[in-house]
């Protein structure tokens, strides 16, 4: 490199054209405000799909998993849980899903910091979207990418009205040649110039990655971090054929985003309920993607939910509508009903987001439901011939989600027959004969009176 401190400053002003989007004019200027173009050629569907070629608000970036896009730490700016992925689905149309949080390395003492990032994407795989991906991540000192081709894709937005991107450009492609090698800051970057054909990466496609061919296989070397350009005497940024673009090294963030991707789809997790009145309870890890934490609880109704930041953000809290076993980004509060007092196992997958609740220390539980609506300021007891029933006096059973209600006890042996009612009040009695039941098992009846 001729100029290093004309360097920094370039892929300092590089930056801020980045976020901001520009265009190359036919009288060698750059206009802001109009829409910028990764001036190569453009890239079909199937190979953006089989690269995983994500574009992600008004930046570019690339799957390295099923779930992880890695990016330019610029474009995070705005916080990911706004974001949106879009990836091709090799048939001309496209598959969407939003992000829920992003990572960044921690920066240096002076706060300075790489411009990479890794955004982890929320939700269910949607379908057309990777069930499994995965890309391999340049290994070499930076040193060695001297000289050598990278394969670079920018997909910049489609058209900028008055500082407004809207829609997505196309993405395009080409191949360029490392001429210069730097570290500074927190990072380590590589430079090329325009290529033979005249292309090169231009603003708007922050984040799009750079690949490189090792023995026959295809790395991730680097992603696109900014466009150096000059100005001319009035202070016009002049797209001049010597204008450089700026990728940050892949190689050089290599340990930070395997520790990343080790951690699991989060890095915490917490229960919050009316068990812990909507406290934040933190769950532990069971090594992988899933999470757990024993409560202790009374007899009775408890509605919860899963939260990964302990501050229910949108897309990072999961509830559950339907009460299926399988929790919904933002979704509603999830009704359990401990039949006994005891202590339950509360687990949640963070990948798949099935859920459950099993007790630690299960008896024989005779579980009695009752489906009636019985009016409001109304109740419903069971009366029956085996303790800890009786026929004179009736327990109190629990309203439950559906107008359903539940007594359940651990007194009654399993496999013991007996007899019971339900009544309403404790006054008014069932119609019809007893109904039968065995000790340990779960009875649901639907009265009339």
């Amino acid at each position: 490199m001729k100029n290093p401190i004309g360097y920094l400053t370039l892929l300092g002003l590089g930056l801020v054209l980045a976020a901001c989007g520009d265009e190359r004019s036919d009288d060698s200027t750059v206009a802001r405000g109009q829409t910028p173009l990764a001036y190569g050629d453009v890239v079909d569907d199937q190979e953006q799909m089989s690269l995983g070629l994500v574009r992600l608000n008004g930046c570019s970036a690339a799957l390295i998993a099923p779930d992880w896009v890695l990016t330019a730490g610029h474009c995070l700016k705005g916080g990911a849980t706004v974001m949106r992925a879009a990836l091709a689905d090799g048939q001309g149309g496209v598959v969407e899903r939003w992000a829920d949080r992003y990572v960044v390395p921690d920066p240096a003492p002076d706060g300075a910091k790489g411009d990479i990032g890794l955004v982890h994407l929320a939700g269910d795989r949607p379908e057309g979207w990777p069930t499994s991906f995965s890309r391999d991540l340049d290994d070499r000192p930076v040193g060695d990418l001297l000289a050598s081709e990278l394969r670079c894709y920018g997909a910049g937005p489609g058209s900028i009205e008055n500082g407004v991107w809207s829609g997505y450009g196309d993405w395009r492609t080409g191949i360029f040649t490392v001429d210069g090698v730097a570290h500074f800051g927190e990072q380590d970057v590589v430079t090329y110039r325009r290529n033979d054909q005249g292309q090169i990466i231009g603003p708007g496609d922050s984040g799009g990655p750079c690949y490189a061919d090792v023995d026959g296989k295809l790395v991730h070397a680097g992603n696109h971090s900014a466009v150096g350009y000059g100005l001319d005497e009035a202070g016009r940024i002049i797209d001049s054929p010597d204008m450089r673009a700026y990728a940050t090294s892949t190689s050089f963030y290599r340990e930070w985003i395997q520790g990343v991707l080790a951690q699991g789809a989060y890095p915490t997790m917490y229960l919050r309920g009316s068990m812990n009145e909507w406290g934040t309870s933190p769950m532990e890890t069971n090594g992988d993607d899933s999470w757990h934490i024993d409560v202790p609880l009374e007899a009775g109704a408890y509605e919860y939910k899963f939260d990964v930041t302990g501050d229910f953000l949108p897309a990072t809290n999961w509830g559950d509508e339907d009460l299926d076993g399988k929790a919904h980004a933002s979704g509603p509060n999830i009704v359990y009903y401990a039949p006994v007092a005891g202590t339950y196992r509360f687990v949640f997958d963070a990948v798949t987001h099935a859920y459950e609740v099993t007790a630690t220390d299960p008896k024989p539980t005779t579980v009695f439901r009752v489906h009636y609506d019985v009016g409001w300021g109304n109740f419903i007891t069971v009366r029956g011939g085996v303790a800890p029933l009786s026929w004179s006096v009736g327990r109190s059973a629990s309203w439950a989600t559906g107008n359903v209600w539940v007594f359940a006890t651990d007194q009654i042996p399993a496999g013991v027959a007996f007899a019971f009612k339900p009544l309403r009040n404790d006054r008014d009695w069932s119609w019809g004969a007893d109904y039968s039941a065995v000790g340990g098992q779960t009875v649901d009846v639907v009265p009339s009176f």
